[in-house]
């Protein structure tokens, strides 16, 4: 069976020229028809089939879009996820990226048990994974692969209920829970169930559900390895340095800034390094960020007008509960990414190295950072009678909103500069 299968005013790319990735995903239940997991199965367009040449391609070109176009945790829905598993990758010719915690490994009917292929199946259930065997037909041959499976998976459609029931008994003496696949009737659900099968899948539960995705742009993989860098807590002098001097628009921004009347400083700053001397490590962190959120394209200055002043509002709000402003800031800043880089937050998130504290401000709205943030958006938005924050006071918030609302004018006009 190889089926690999905000309320905000912002510029949209027409949906016809947007680059888009597909997938699709079965679900499979356990014997209380309750979801056990899902198979993620290759999709390369909006039809609903397989349609490929290189089921490894097809296996590789999944995996990605699983993880950086679609995000594993949108796809998931907290489940384990099944993923077919050509030779290439058994025998450890392409490497496995996956964590065995969160992934089952189907091994394909169309490969050949030899050392090679039994060697490479060991070799991935001893870093964790578990295997499944895909489409299993007993012989001499396939019996290799059973010391090391997790779940054997039968083809169940078209196989009479008398070989079914042979087949059934003696794959059940390898002690090896069995899975039907292509369950299509209430009848053949029923006969399985009879016969010791704890998993199921197929139409008569569910047919493959097609899943799309957009796919991040080189521009947005660049910038959020920045922001990963400058969110790393073990960026230093000498990596920002480095950030900044590769980027030469990135650096003549910085500097125009650092010159403007913003800081008034009194004399010309001609270098990057000078720059850190004088405002410090993390003052340069936030604007390197500012500046690299800026420049995404197709965005209206509205809305980074709003990525600004609900940073700096946050930021503000904690310095006077004395918080942790630097945190809040990026809290305030990352909680318009999704709309900035028109990606779903969490896999964004996913890919930068934030404290706990921050992702469940931003996931979550939990601890005091995401009271502060919802009391920030509930403002924003006039529900004052929303705002009941054990420590957030109303006058407080328009006290900040109102700091907040001139820096984020003056920064605008800076980077438009």
């Amino acid at each position: 069976m190889l089926g690999l299968a905000k309320n905000i005013n912002t510029q949209k790319v027409p949906e016809e020229i947007l680059a888009k990735v597909y997938l699709a995903r079965q679900p499979i239940f356990d014997d209380k028809k309750d979801i056990f997991a899902y198979e993620l199965l290759y999709r390369s367009s909006n039809v609903n089939s397989a349609q490929f040449e290189d089921a490894s391609k097809a296996t590789s070109e999944l995996i990605t879009n699983t993880f950086l176009s679609l995000g594993f945790d949108t796809i998931s829905n907290g489940k384990k996820v099944f993923i077919n598993l050509p030779r290439k990758f058994v025998t450890g010719e392409l490497p496995m990226p996956l964590d065995p915690a969160i992934v089952v490994l189907e091994v394909l009917e169309d490969v050949v048990a030899d050392k090679q292929a039994v060697a490479g199946v060991e070799a991935l259930t001893k870093q964790g994974f578990s295997m499944a065997l895909d489409d299993f037909v007993e012989h001499e041959d396939s019996q290799a692969f059973i010391p090391y499976a997790s779940y054997i998976k039968v083809d169940v459609l078209n196989i009479s209920e008398t070989d079914l029931c042979k087949q059934a008994e003696r794959l059940y003496s390898f002690g090896v829970p069995l899975l039907a696949e292509k369950v299509e009737t209430y009848a053949r659900y029923e006969l399985c169930k009879e016969l010791g099968f704890r998993y199921f899948q197929g139409y008569f539960f569910s047919k493959p559900v097609l899943m799309a995705g957009k796919v991040l742009s080189p521009n947005q993989v660049s910038m959020l390895n920045v922001l990963a860098k400058l969110q790393n807590p073990e960026c230093q002098v000498e990596d920002l340095e480095h950030i900044i001097g590769n980027d030469l628009g990135l650096s003549f921004k910085l500097l125009k800034i650092i010159n403007s009347s913003f800081y008034n400083i009194g004399k010309t700053v001609e270098s990057v390094h000078h720059a850190l001397i004088l405002l410090g490590l993390n003052a340069l962190k936030k604007w390197v960020t500012l500046i690299t959120l800026s420049s995404v394209k197709g965005k209206t200055s509205e809305l980074l007008v709003l990525a600004l002043l609900r940073a700096r509002h946050c930021e503000c709000l904690a310095e006077k509960l004395k918080l942790k402003p630097e945190a809040a800031f990026t809290v305030g800043m990352f909680s318009l990414l999704d709309a900035i880089m028109d990606q779903p937050l969490p896999l964004l998130l996913a890919q930068l190295p934030l404290s706990i504290e921050v992702k469940a401000a931003l996931l979550e709205g939990r601890g005091e950072l995401g009271e502060l943030l919802k009391a920030v958006t509930d403002y924003e938005v006039g529900n004052w009678e929303h705002i009941h924050n054990r420590f957030v006071h109303k006058d407080a918030i328009q006290l900040t909103y109102e700091q907040a609302l001139e820096w984020s004018k003056k920064v605008k006009d800076d980077l438009a500069a």
